[in-house]
């Protein structure tokens, strides 16, 4: 028979069972309606014929010689080539027991023998459009998939080209170059002087804000901080031209101060390494207040280090060179390490404390600015913790994402009676917490089965690798069946995947702020928010806009129908659940 479906075929049956009355009574009921049926009569003959056949939907029955249902109903889940295809189980004998294992085994439904024809054929036809429609969405996923790229390598481009202009026209003389190539610059520097210093700025975690936000943010950052060392060395009124700035291999900096900046500052080998922390605080001030991708800031690791470098003519300038880098780089990481320690033991002690507490942020109807749900969102009680990003970095770092992400979650559902009637909660989770048994087998361990499912979203992101994509589609499944809805965040980031939304179907989407922000005077970003504004509607989701911080971007994202806004237009996070009366727009 032919694979592919043609217009006169509804879909492509698999019915297993060792009754040759059923097969046979089953396979008329079906192809009389237009469906293409094939059969087995055990669970290892159901297996191979899933295989060669690629059915859209498979009926099992549970009590079959050789290999039962279940059994059949795990291989089939266990193999990349049918694991996609959803299963019904029909049984005589539905025991909450038998429910229970043909659920975990992967089964979606019960189907009851004597069956009633009306019934086989309603569920038959839900599932089956249900695979077309998914179909069709994976085929648009790849159409979008392309225009997405191709619209944000545009925007990627040119915000590149303007970070890397703007951080080479501070100085003439272009000093940034990279220290892997002593060049003849460099050599003349320490001809030049019988001491300097070299002060190492040490940038750690960039790789992860690749992985997170893309290529042309590391771009961005790089210069931002490059600027911004600059701007520190201006101020001080050190000749710019005297200085050597340059790119390690890796993201960091080396700047050389020449003898003149240390007579002018007054700096010995006692007091530098104060230079060095005034700086660094200036860096990271700067990034704090300015930065305009606010998430990159706690992800980064900054710190100093210095090198007081006497010249000698016993060892080669390039020698010397590497040496005092070698020192000063030293220096920052031995600094940087003892810091992160110390956070994770913060962490430690801050779940065991539960030294956490929840605020939470309003999400807003865009057609009448009615509040449609809140955000909760964590925040640490220690300053060093407070921001969520910077949390859950050190968790995994130190192995404790599925602790603080409970707490979280914990903290999130005691604001859960405090919620207005008819308005819902999204509780954000980590990758890692769809790897938790716990969800699977409704533990009431797990605070989130404390709730009313019907006025719960769940927002799942990609910010961190997905390590088994089967057991979160299998927990996302779970969680819609016992009544909660889903949402994917930060679409648009370049992290969340469209491919994620083709395998989860999702009843909401956010569309991430750094789309919003500024968007009325970019076209490149009024673009990709319509493609995905249109998508979102197509595939009947829920839209909401993140970061709606202007009258210019909600004039923006209202024009694009997003059905839902968020941002400081309306309210900062607030440990009170805020009324519309409140928000920040009346008092403008």
């Amino acid at each position: 028979m032919a694979s592919e479906l043609t217009e006169s075929v509804k879909g492509r049956i698999l019915v297993a069972d060792d009754s040759k009355f059923f097969l046979q009574s089953l396979e008329r009921l079906l192809e009389a309606e237009g469906y293409e049926v094939y059969t087995a009569e055990d669970g290892h003959q159901a297996v191979e014929v899933a295989r060669a056949r690629k059915p859209d939907l498979i009926l099992l029955d549970i009590e079959m010689p050789k290999l039962d249902g279940i059994g059949a109903c795990r291989k089939l889940k266990e193999s990349a080539e049918t694991s996609h295809i959803s299963i019904l189980f029909v049984t005589s004998h539905a025991t909450s027991e038998i429910r229970l294992r043909g659920l975990r085994a992967g089964g979606e439904e019960f189907l009851t023998k004597p069956f009633i024809p009306e019934e086989i054929l309603a569920q038959v036809e839900k599932f089956v459009r249900r695979v077309k429609s998914t179909t069709n969405l994976i085929e648009r996923v790849k159409i979008l998939e392309e225009e997405r790229n191709s619209l944000q390598k545009r925007l990627a481009g040119s915000v590149a080209e303007d970070a890397l202009a703007h951080a080479f026209r501070i100085t003439p003389s272009n000093p940034l170059s990279v220290i892997s190539d002593i060049d003849e610059s460099l050599v003349a520097f320490i001809r030049e002087n019988r001491q300097f210093v070299i002060l190492y700025l040490a940038v750690d975690n960039m790789d992860r804000v690749d992985l997170l936000f893309g290529s042309d943010i590391v771009v961005e950052t790089h210069a931002f901080i490059f600027n911004k060392t600059v701007e520190y060395l201006r101020e001080l009124s050190i000749d710019l031209d005297a200085i050597r700035i340059c790119r390690n291999l890796s993201d960091d900096f080396v700047i050389f101060l020449p003898d003149a900046a240390l007579t002018r500052l007054k700096l010995n080998s006692s007091n530098v390494d104060d230079f060095g922390a005034d700086l660094l605080k200036h860096v990271r001030f700067c990034m704090d207040a300015q930065f305009l991708k606010k998430e990159v800031v706690p992800i980064l690791n900054l710190s100093t280090g210095v090198s007081w470098v006497s010249t000698t003519y016993r060892l080669s300038y390039q020698r010397q060179i590497l040496n005092a880098v070698r020192e000063a780089a030293n220096s920052a990481y031995n600094f940087q390490s003892k810091g992160r320690q110390r956070l994770h033991n913060l962490l430690r002690e801050m779940i065991r404390t539960q030294s956490l507490r929840i605020v939470c942020q309003p999400i807003v109807r865009s057609v009448d600015f009615k509040i449609a749900a809140y955000e909760a969102l964590g925040r640490g009680l220690y300053p060093e913790l407070e921001k969520p990003q910077l949390m859950f970095d050190v968790a995994e770092e130190s192995n404790q994402v599925l602790a603080l992400s409970r707490l979280c979650r914990d903290k999130a559902v005691g604001r859960f009676p405090e919620l207005p009637d008819g308005k819902l909660l999204f509780v954000n989770f980590h990758p890692e917490d769809f790897q938790d048994d716990q969800l699977l087998l409704a533990s009431p361990d797990e605070p989130i089965f404390r709730t009313d499912p019907k006025r719960v979203v769940i927002e799942v992101t990609e910010r961190s690798a997905i390590r088994d994509p089967k057991k979160l589609r299998e927990a996302i499944d779970f969680l819609k069946k016992t009544g909660f809805k889903i949402a994917i965040d930060d679409l648009g980031s370049g992290y969340t995947s469209l491919g994620l939304i083709a395998s989860l179907d999702p009843d909401y989407i956010k569309f991430d702020m750094t789309l919003v922000r500024g968007i009325e005077l970019s076209p490149t970003k009024q673009a990709l928010l319509k493609t995905l504004s249109q998508f979102t509607q197509d595939i009947g989701a829920v839209s909401v806009a993140e970061g709606v911080e202007t009258q210019e971007e909600l004039d923006v994202v209202r024009e694009f129908k997003c059905d839902l806004c968020q941002g400081f237009y309306f309210a900062q996070p607030s440990d009170k659940l805020i009324s519309e009366s409140e928000f920040a727009f009346h008092k403008r």
